[in-house]
């Protein structure tokens, strides 16, 4: 059975599938968290160069010369691919760098709803990475996911930018302590290890997410 067939099932996937699905979610979260704390434990690493991201007067992020549109505020650190410039993973898709752009406009949306500046830690996926051999379904490799930096979030931040993220039509959802993914695949959700994100469980959220509920008791479709 494929994966977006799991993911798109109805009712309590848990129960209809058992360790099936808690196997897929957790190899895709592990894959996850296995890149992020190779490549972004510190959110402004320029270990893996991207030339078409233009670095701040800290070297440290600025919004490159490919981000379209001025909607909202992104920012990116140095390692997040926003075009195919070679570092990308061989099995990154060739339409990747035209999906990326209108990913980009949607974090865009997002960050306008949420009303700050987001600093997105990685966009298309790169050479080398875990999720070459752990999640080769990865929305990455299309063009179609970034990770958002949640460090220094409170709570309240935290669940309006799920919202804001709902309501930009972002549909999967993987939910870290300091990071937040988004994309536009099916509508799932994971964890990175951890039980809750801004004090509300994990699977509370993924309820939301995946009947398309806004987050935080708003029966709003997204």
């Amino acid at each position: 059975m494929r994966i977006r067939e799991l993911t798109e099932a109805p009712g309590d996937m848990d129960s209809i599938f058992g360790t099936q699905i808690q196997n897929i979610q957790d190899r895709e979260a592990q894959a996850e968290l296995d890149k992020y704390n190779q490549n972004f434990g510190n959110p402004f690493s320029s270990s893996t160069p991207n030339n078409d991201v233009a670095t701040g007067p800290n070297n440290d992020v600025a919004t490159g010369p490919n981000n379209p549109g001025t909607a909202g505020n992104l920012r990116f650190a140095s390692g997040a691919l926003t075009t195919l410039n070679g570092t990308q993973s061989r099995l990154t898709k060739s339409t990747a760098g035209d999906q990326i752009a209108a990913t980009i406009r949607r974090g865009q949306r997002m960050a306008q709803l949420y009303g700050g500046t987001l600093t997105v830690n990685d966009a298309i996926a790169k050479s080398g990475t875990s999720r070459e051999t752990n999640t080769q379904g990865s929305q990455h490799f299309h063009g179609n996911a970034l990770d958002i930096s949640t460090s220094g979030m409170t709570s309240n931040d935290k669940i309006r930018l799920v919202q804001a993220a709902q309501r930009a039509g972002f549909t999967g959802f993987g939910f870290g302590n300091t990071i937040l993914h988004v994309d536009t695949g099916p509508r799932r959700h994971w964890s990175y290890g951890n039980s809750a994100f801004a004090g509300v469980s994990v699977a509370s959220l993924g309820r939301a997410v995946r009947s398309g509920q806004l987050v935080g008791g708003d029966t709003r479709r997204a």
